[in-house]
């Protein structure tokens, strides 16, 4: 019992304890389906020098995987910036599209432009003009579309946009839902009376709605189709359908702006020397504020003279009020807040802001409106901006949207909101000192440190709630929860880190001397950091800015060897032996690898020593060789004398490098199962029939590679058994008839094909065919000789070194 005691507990069985304290039921194999994650931070607020918040752990553990920046996107952000050919930007960018019509009092008359013998796509022209005016206009006019469409399908669609608007949806919601199913549903339905639809009808005609949607927007696409059916259900009493929603709705594939293509961007509108000078201030404000506040393009193209509030004297202080007005309409009145211009923005920008603005103000003809078409009382259009923004950024970056300055901006606040100024280095320009000040402004004075980060956050973008914060503009959650993570002081027992990361416990310390403590069997997490992410083998991104610095708990990189991986040949050969002395698997392993290995490695070695029922098969290793335990031999016989031992440690350098080159290791692994089909413990040698000449010099080429030419012997002979017919006594009932001239054309034929091998060669009539083996080279030779003295033919120095490979290779399959 005091052993039980002393164990460490097993995961189903934290679980289920956590489960009683929390007072829920929770089961270690769904663990997705409950809140069990929900109390991590429980845990994680408990760590010292670290405050995680719920927020944070709702998005880590619900696997908020679609606001994830992709590895191409960081590249390009962290990488240097791509510059190109300077572009020219004239004043005809920044242009009317169309004649603007005057919406402010605009009242749409559709009686006399309506045919009740109107196709589907006139209805959908109605319904987007009836939602042109104030609430109440547009009600009044989808009422009267209802009188005039009387297809269930089209009235379905009036009835929805009724609905939304009824509920205080922006009309620009409106038009954005009609325009994601609208035409696809009336074209499903066709002419069909959809309240006689069964419900398996209603999920046929949304499945083919949805499977002609990118794939990126498929949530968002299933929202708009349940609001749909809502309506369709309020109104013609249609049945309940189960849409496949994703819990997202909208997956988001934007980019972040880095601060050297920002500033690419100022300087780009700078140069244009073809462009006004009021264009030219136009846009560098336009820019330097979509970049710093994050606002949407039609909030900052609809911002009015009389949005901002300032000193009329010395226009210091610039604050800037979003609010609808009868040139757009806010998507929700959430969106109604302030934000403070001199805090956001760096002194320079701030100057060319106020020197605009006072040329605005102070003009005669400025119209309403802070950014307006020169000499016009227009303002500006979304098109004009996105023209000269595409323009400016290049080629290399087409794949940004003016949106994306809003997902970089909140993205950006949030990594300012709760991380440490060296991780501000990477994403924004601000030093410390106005980071401070932007916290201060969001949060108060008095509450930089408290909770309420995320809700400052999400008032700073404009949002209802925080889900629509994060699940869609948020793309650094992770590194802001990695760098909370980071700064906690973390130590696990030994025995808890070895079975979590499957290391031996030397390993650790062999990383950084300072991770082990010895005296209370424990392990300082932040010590062995890069250890397991380079033991993950964790993709890092080419790192241009070196804004990511190596970790001064860093000894050196590890040498990973082509044949041998992360293991030394000797842990490996220690490793077996161990086996063979009666050892388990876990305590052979237990010192140097990684359990998984350690299994996979054994593995294969009892492969290449035992036939299907575990019994030796003595192909590698000769049935003489006594075994050390019950179990059986399964390491390589390594050779005894030293010279050979030296030649094996040679031939290995030399294979490490053949597998460099994918095209030599492909030759050396099909010399490997050569080997393997001919190796037989029973002789020293591999031996070849003459028909099968070509395999013998595809596996002389890669031989000579590993080892030199000169421990190589070649037997070459021709001969027959004949049967006498009538022996004598004492005399064999078989005799060799040897072959001279077939001998003799052989020999000539490989002379002339391996010259460097003529003086290795000898013909003695064991073998009719091709006989090649490893010289024995005495002790007191030395490698130079040129002479071929060698005693005998060697066995174990070659088949200890293709035995071993076989072993380790991983990548060549070993079949029985």
């Amino acid at each position: 019992m005091e052993n039980d005691k002393l164990k460490t507990p097993s995961f189903h069985s934290c679980v289920r304890q956590l489960g009683h304290l929390t007072g829920q039921k929770f089961k270690a194999d769904d663990l997705e389906k409950t809140d069990f994650f929900s109390y991590l931070n429980i845990y994680w607020q408990t760590l010292a020098n670290v405050h995680i918040d719920q927020q944070l752990v709702e998005l880590l553990v619900h696997h908020e995987t679609h606001t994830a920046i992709s590895l191409n996107d960081w590249k390009a952000y962290l990488g240097v910036f791509k510059e190109s050919n300077s572009s020219t930007i004239k004043d005809e960018y920044i242009t009317l599209d169309k004649p603007i019509q005057n919406l402010e009092n605009e009242v749409v008359e559709i009686d006399g432009s309506v045919n009740e013998n109107k196709a589907h796509k006139n209805v959908l022209k109605d319904i987007r003009r009836a939602l042109i005016g104030s609430r109440k206009t547009v009600k009044e006019q989808l009422e009267f579309l209802t009188e005039i469409y009387q297809n269930p399908s089209e009235q379905g669609l009036i009835f929805w946009m009724l609905d939304l608007n009824a509920i205080n949806k922006a009309t620009s919601t409106l038009s954005r839902y009609l325009t994601e199913v609208g035409e696809a549903f009336l074209y499903g339905t066709r002419d069909e009376d959809i309240t006689s639809y069964q419900a398996h009808q209603y999920e046929f005609l949304y499945d083919s709605i949805v499977a002609k949607k990118n794939i990126l927007n498929i949530g968002y696409t299933q929202t708009v189709l349940n609001s749909l059916h809502q309506s369709l259900k309020k109104h013609f009493g249609a049945l309940h359908v189960h849409l496949n929603r994703e819990n997202d709705p909208k997956i988001v594939s934007s980019s972040l702006i880095s601060t050297d293509l920002y500033q690419h961007i100022l300087l780009s509108v700078s140069n244009q020397t073809t462009l006004s000078s009021y264009n030219r201030s136009m846009m560098k404000v336009i820019f330097t504020l979509l970049y710093r506040t994050g606002l949407r393009i039609n909030e900052l193209l609809g911002i009015r003279l009389t949005d901002l509030e300032y000193d009329p004297y010395t226009y210091k202080d610039i604050n800037l009020i979003i609010r609808s007005n009868s040139h757009r309409a806010l998507k929700s009145d959430d969106g109604t807040r302030r934000i403070s211009l001199p805090v956001l923005l760096k002194p320079d920008e701030f100057e060319g802001l106020q020197t605009y603005f006072i040329e605005r103000t102070r003009s005669k003809k400025e119209g309403k409106y802070l950014f307006a078409f020169e000499g016009l009382l227009t303002p500006l259009d979304r098109g004009s901006v996105d023209r000269v923004f595409k323009e400016v950024i290049g080629p290399n970056y087409q794949h940004l949207v003016l949106h994306s300055f809003r997902h970089n901006a909140l993205s950006n606040m949030s990594v300012i909101l709760r991380c440490r100024q060296e991780i501000l280095d990477i994403f924004t320009d601000y030093n410390e000192d106005e980071a401070q000040r932007i916290k201060e402004d969001l949060l108060g004075r008095m509450r930089t440190n408290s909770g309420h980060h995320w809700d400052a956050l999400m008032e700073f973008a404009g949002h209802a709630d925080l889900d629509t914060t994060f699940s869609s503009y948020i793309h650094t959650v992770d590194i802001i929860s990695a760098h909370l993570l980071d700064q906690a002081s973390m130590e696990l027992p030994v025995d808890v880190v070895t079975k979590l990361t499957n290391k031996a416990r030397r390993s650790f310390n062999q990383h950084n001397p300072k991770a082990l403590d010895f005296e209370n069997n424990c392990i300082d997490l932040t010590k062995i950091r890069e250890f397991i992410n380079r033991e993950l083998n964790i993709r890092k991104i080419d790192n241009s800015k070196q804004y990511f610095l190596k970790s001064n708990t860093e000894e050196g990189s590890t040498i990973v060897s082509p044949i041998f991986g992360k293991y030394a040949r000797w842990q490996i050969e220690e490793f077996l032996s161990e086996i063979e002395a009666g050892k388990t698997v876990s305590e052979a392993a237990q010192h140097h690898f990684v359990y998984e290995d350690a299994v996979g490695l054994y593995n294969r070695a009892l492969l290449l020593a035992a036939d299907e029922n575990g019994k030796a098969h003595y192909k590698l290793i000769s049935k003489y060789k006594q075994p050390k335990s019950g179990h059986l031999l399964i390491a390589p016989t390594l050779p005894t004398i030293a010279k050979e031992q030296q030649l094996v440690q040679e031939s290995f350098i030399k294979l490490e490098k053949l597998y460099l080159d994918q095209s030599m290791k492909e030759c050396v692994q099909s010399m490997l199962s050569t080997f393997y089909k001919k190796a037989n413990s029973s002789h020293s040698d591999l031996r070849f029939k003459f028909n099968e000449k070509q395999m013998f010099y595809d596996y002389l080429d890669i031989a000579i590679k590993i080892l030199p030419a000169r421990y190589w012997r070649i037997n070459i002979s021709s001969y027959q058994m004949k049967r006498i017919t009538k022996p004598k006594k004492g005399e064999l009932k078989y005799q060799k008839m040897v072959n001279e001239e077939k001998k003799l054309e052989t020999i000539k034929e490989f002379k002339a094909d391996y010259r460097q091998l003529s003086k290795n060669l000898t013909n003695d009539d064991y073998y009719s065919g091709y006989s090649l083996s490893v010289v024995n080279p005495k002790e007191r030779e030395i490698v130079n000789s040129t002479s071929n003295e060698a005693t005998r033919a060697s066995s174990s120095l070659m088949k200890y070194v293709m035995h071993l490979l076989l072993i380790v290779d991983v990548s060549f399959e070993l079949v029985r």
